[in-house]
Formats: structure tokens, C-alpha cells, sequence
């Protein structure tokens, strides 16, 4: 909350006025299940539509009603190898943009927001024996300049993560424990996670881990003003405990696998319906995930033109363990029962084509559940060609939701984009795969 010197949750509040610098994302290792916060933090007006028509089972509020944007990024990274397995590297970012965006309800003048991030972190791996030994550590710095309607703030942030992954048995066992600590702003959390996998014979292993996620909430959810989207400065970290595990056959025609998984949140930071019909981020105090996930892929049948199929299938089961009546025990927002991906193609030499299906069952866009979201399905097909012999000229081309099916809509019930057509020319040094 913010106090009378203007501070506000998770970062400092600054004398608005000057800038130049934009609102930026900043990626905590943490969390499952933060589609939706993942896409706010990058929203820019002009990519909406694609975002929407290009992984329409992902989309989760991501609407700006009017909007411009503009980012810069600039990056460079530096490896060492000193020799007895000793490796070391480090690397830097910096990111500024500028973010305007204006709401019919909220009058015509846009809300004009510049800030941005720059970060810095350096990592050291050891090649042992018994396996691979990792340490990293890394600092951060995010502001935001939203004028003096809305204030400006900054926060750093702060990690330190170590990870090992032991091999045993002859390589038939791997454990593999990480820990992380982030301060983040005046946030401060660990995460852990032990995985293990064991080789049961042949082509067949199983794989299971568990452990702890801590992630404090971005900058965007707390300050970030993005249309629709409406910030919240009084959010809490989410922590969730869970675990998975699954069968995985991993041989010459392909891979397959089956599992399940759980997590049990405090404080899961959800994006619900707020006035003027905008979306806004709250903490939902205690919340369960669970799921069954199955996939597989074969590899490309020669004989076959190159035959290939794969698909994946999630059944999700989420609800609100927290809240009145009319809240307890429902579904989570944005967090469908079913999603199905398929796709199968052939690339008969230098020849490519593919047809794909994405379906998103029902899902709600209030915790109340009242407010329904319609399943989705969409169609894409492509095909690509190889220009020269040694393959590094390639032409592309990919048709998204190729019925121009009209009536599809986003979780807050925006219409997608209709059909769209892509074409692409890929160059290389190197010789390429055309890829069903």
C-alpha cells in the first residue's frame, strides 16, 4: 500500500518527470501456471492481433483498445573456458521502451508510460565426475515513468541460484537438485526443486520431481498501465508447493509420455474483471492445480515422405480453496479443462507441408464462473520449399486459422484475427533442415 511518502509495493516511487525510458518485463525463475502474466508484461498494441491468431490456446486477456509502441534491446553475453571442466560466462541486457495507450471509457487522452530494465549476471559450470555443477548469480533494475497522473517508481532486484545434476548407476540415475533466492524490491523468497530420473530398461525411464516456487509479482502487474490491463500496487508474492511425475518411452520412432502433476498455491496472482470492463491482477489467497498431460511425436518416416506426427493433451483440474460461497471451489480464471495439440506433415526432399489443430476448451473469465469463455479451435496449415541444393535458402509459407473461422474470441471475448497468410524467407551459412 502506499504510504504518504509514495511508496508503493514492490518498488520505490520516484518524482515523476523526465525519462525517455519504457516499462519493461522482468522474468523471475519461479512460477507455474502465469500464462497471463507473461503476456500482459509484453503487450504491445500492434502485436494483439498476431499474439492472438498465432497461439490462440495461450491468449489470456492480452487487449489493448488503442494503443502504440516502441522497444529498443540491446544485449551481449562473453563465454571462458578455463580448462578441467571449468567454464565461465556472463551477460548483460538493457531494455527501453515506450508504451501509449488510451481506453474510450477513460477519455481520449493517452496514458503515455516510459521506463525500462537493464540487467547483468554471470555463471560458473564445473563438468565433474559425477555430473555438472552450476552457479549463477545476477542483479537487475526496472522503472517506470507513468507521469505525474500516475507517478513513476524503480525496484532492483537480486538472485543467487545453484544447481547439480548427479549422474548415478552408470548413467541409468540422475538427481538433480536446484535452489534460488530472489530480493526482489522489498520481496525476498526461495525456491528449490529436487528432480529425479531412472532408467527402467530399454527405451523406457521415469521422471518425477517436486519442490517449492516463490514469485514475486512483475513490475507490469503492479504499475503497468496497458489498456485494459490495469495495474495493482498492494500484491502479494505467490509461493506454491507441488510436484509431478511421468512414464516416458524415448526410442529410434519417436517419444512418448504420460504423467500427472500438482501444485498447491498461497496467494496465486490471477488477472479478474475490475470497472470499466478492464482486468486486474489479485492474489487469490489459497488455490489447487492438478493435471494428467500426455504427449508423443514419431521421427520422420523416410519411407514414408518424411511422414511425421505429434500431439499433446492436457486435462487440467483447478479450484479456489479460498473465498465466499459463490467462489470456493470454483475453477480459477483463464485456466481451461482441456487443451489438445496436433500436427502431422511430410518432407519429401526439399519439400515441406504441415497441418496443425490448437483446441482450448471452456474456461471463465471471473472466479465466480459466470462469465464463460468459449472453446476454440483453429486450423493452420503451411508448407516450405528448399531454393538451391545445399538448402540454405528456404521460402516459407503458413496460413493461421485457415477456415477463417469469425467467431473465435480471446478469454475476455475479443474476436481473433481471421484467416492470415505468412511468408517468410530463411538464409543461412550453415545447410538447413526443411521441416514439415
Amino acid at each position: 500500500m502506499r504510504t504518504k511518502h509514495g511508496r508503493g509495493a514492490g518498488g520505490r516511487r520516484r518524482d515523476s518527470g523526465g525519462g525517455g525510458r519504457a516499462p519493461a518485463s522482468r522474468e523471475t525463475a519461479a512460477a507455474a501456471e502465469r500464462e497471463p502474466t507473461a503476456r500482459f508484461e509484453r503487450l504491445h498494441a500492434t502485436a494483439v492481433a498476431l499474439s492472438a491468431a498465432i497461439t490462440p490456446a495461450e491468449v489470456a486477456a492480452t487487449a489493448v483498445a488503442h494503443g502504440a509502441a516502441l522497444g529498443r534491446t540491446a544485449a551481449c553475453a562473453l563465454a571462458v573456458q578455463s580448462g578441467a571442466g571449468l567454464s565461465f560466462a556472463g551477460r548483460g541486457s538493457l531494455r527501453l521502451d515506450a508504451l501509449d495507450t488510451r481506453l474510450a471509457a477513460l477519455g481520449p487522452d493517452p496514458r503515455r508510460q516510459r521506463g525500462g530494465v537493464g540487467a547483468a549476471a554471470a555463471e560458473a559450470l564445473l563438468e565433474h565426475r559425477g555430473g555438472l555443477l552450476r552457479v549463477e548469480g545476477g542483479l537487475d533494475s526496472e522503472w517506470l515513468d507513468a507521469g505525474a497522473v500516475a507517478g513513476s517508481y524503480d525496484r532492483a532486484g537480486l538472485h543467487a541460484a545453484g544447481s547439480e545434476e548427479a549422474v548415478l548407476a552408470s548413467g541409468r540415475i540422475r538427481i538433480a537438485p536446484a535452489v534460488r533466492v530472489d530480493k526482489v524490491g522489498p520481496f525476498v523468497g526461495t525456491s528449490g526443486k529436487l528432480g529425479l530420473s531412472v532408467a527402467l530398461g530399454g527405451p523406457v525411464s521415469i521422471r518425477a520431481s517436486g519442490g517449492r516456487t516463490f514469485r514475486p509479482p512483475s513490475f507490469a502487474e503492479l504499475y503497468l498501465q496497458q489498456g485494459l490491463a490495469q495495474p495493482n500496487a498492494d500484491l502479494h508474492p505467490e509461493k506454491g508447493t507441488g510436484a509431478d511425475a511421468s512414464l516416458v518411452v524415448d526410442g529410434p520412432l519417436g517419444v512418448a509420455s504420460v504423467g500427472g502433476h500438482a501444485t498447491y498455491y498461497r496467494d496465486l496472482i490471477v488477472w479478474e474483471p475490475a470497472s470499466f470492463a478492464r482486468l486486474k491482477p489479485f492474489n487469490t489467497g489459497k488455490a489447487l492445480v492438478s493435471g494428467l498431460e500426455a504427449e508423443a511425436a514419431t521421427a520422420p518416416l523416410r519411407t514414408l515422405a518424411g511422414l511425421s506426427v505429434s500431439a499433446a493433451y492436457t486435462w487440467l483440474f483447478s479450484q479456489n480453496l479460498r473465498g465466499p460461497d459463490e467462489i470456493a471451489g470454483n475453477d480459477l480464471p483463464r485456466r481451461p479443462r482441456h487443451r489438445l495439440y496436433a500436427r502431422t506433415g511430410i518432407a519429401p526432399g526439399r519439400l515441406a507441408a504441415h497441418v496443425e489443430a490448437h483446441y482450448v476448451g471452456r474456461q471463465w473469465q471471473d472466479a465466480r464462473n459466470v462469465i464463460e469463455v468459449s472453446p476454440v479451435l483453429v486450423w493452420n496449415v503451411g508448407a516450405a520449399v528448399s531454393l538451391d541444393r545445399s538448402r540454405r535458402l528456404i521460402l516459407q509459407a503458413e496460413v493461421r486459422n485457415a477456415l477463417d473461422d469469425r467467431t473465435l474470441q480471446d478469454p475476455i471475448g475479443n474476436p481473433l484475427p481471421g484467416r492470415m497468410v505468412l511468408v517468410s524467407l530463411r538464409a543461412g551459412a550453415a545447410r538447413a533442415e526443411v521441416t514439415p
